[in-house]
């Protein structure tokens, strides 16, 4: 019996749709739907030449799209409001067994994150589940254009740090700067690796999000905060993560600028050291040719001073024997 050319077809066609769809299942992640963030398929911005189709994938591993991927603003998603709340929708096949989400947001283009909410352990897993609502502080200040993300670090699997930033405005009547918990990074180069925790009680490096460290935030996109090490495109941008990743305050001397300094400080100290050593010498000399000469300006005679023994035994030791 001869086949048709069009089941042939349509049979090459099941074929593809069939690996392109196991396919998916095995590199799905995931990824957040609302607010649609920055080349999301979600995105009304977006058409199908800037569409990022794999957006549930973590960053890369050496940080090198951190934050939000890498990807420039195309356009607010969303108009959040001060003291309301946002119902943030996550969707993809693979939330890894939940793990650490923060919800945070930046006034100043992606430099610095101000956390709103933070879900440890059980994001994605329980409690809220792929909805969770995240309150706006009622004080917080008005933005045309600010960045609200999700990051996401994964119970189960590969240790990575996944991130989605969405476009939005903020309406608000309050104009004073709000002080906000800083956002943590973790599992890129530079910051703390958190281990897997696909079991109740194993070490899940909660702790790394009890740092203490904050970022005050103004209408005018301005932020306070010391910018992490080890990543650096974060330096570059003077994000803030946790404080044990983080260098000491800022005193308004770029890293170069602080090593050449160090540097100069030392050498001053050396040429100080040396200074002092040969004037003691001198004094020391000064000293023995004073005593040599006052036994014979009283018509005595000097006793032969006796020799002094070198550190390393050489020229001037005393010979067996001698006292």
């Amino acid at each position: 019996m001869r086949r048709s050319p069009l089941l042939g077809l349509a049979v090459h066609a099941a074929a593809a749709i069939a690996l392109l769809a196991a396919g998916d299942d095995a590199s799905a992640h995931m990824e957040m739907k609302s607010p649609p963030p920055r080349r999301s398929k979600f995105n009304p911005h977006e058409d199908y030449t800037t569409i990022d189709y794999s957006n549930t994938a973590p960053l890369a591993a050496d940080g090198s799209n951190f934050p939000c991927k890498g990807y420039p603003p195309k356009g607010n998603v969303a108009t959040l409001r001060a003291g309301g709340e946002v119902r943030v929708e996550l969707t993809g096949g693979a939330p890894h067994g939940g793990g650490h989400c923060q919800f945070a947001v930046s006034y100043d283009g992606g430099r610095s994150f101000g956390v709103l909410k933070t879900l440890v352990r059980n994001c994605m897993a329980g409690g809220e589940g792929l909805t969770p609502a995240v309150a706006l502080p009622a004080d917080l200040p008005a933005c045309s254009s600010c960045v609200f993300a999700w990051t996401w670090i994964n119970a189960i699997g590969n240790r990575e740090f996944y991130m989605n930033c969405a476009d939005v405005e903020i309406q608000s009547a309050g104009g004073r700067p709000v002080t906000l918990p800083a956002l943590t990074v973790a599992n890129l180069p530079g910051y703390p690796t958190v281990p897997e925790f696909p079991n109740p009680g194993d070490p899940d490096g909660a702790a790394i999000f009890d740092h203490g460290r904050t970022v005050t935030i103004s209408s005018s996109g301005g932020a306070v905060g010391t910018p992490p090490a080890g990543n650096p495109a974060a330096v570059k941008s003077a994000r803030v993560a946790d404080p044990a990743q983080a260098p000491g305050p800022a005193t308004g001397t770029s890293g170069a600028a602080a090593a050449e300094e160090n540097k100069k400080a030392k050498t001053a100290n050396v040429k100080t050291a040396k200074a002092k050593k040969t004037k003691k010498k001198s004094k020391s000399a000064k000293e023995s040719s004073s005593a040599a000469a006052a036994p014979a300006a009283a018509g005595l005679t000097a006793p032969p001073a006796k020799a002094t023994t070198a550190e390393s035994g050489g020229e001037g030791a005393c010979a067996p024997g001698e006292m």
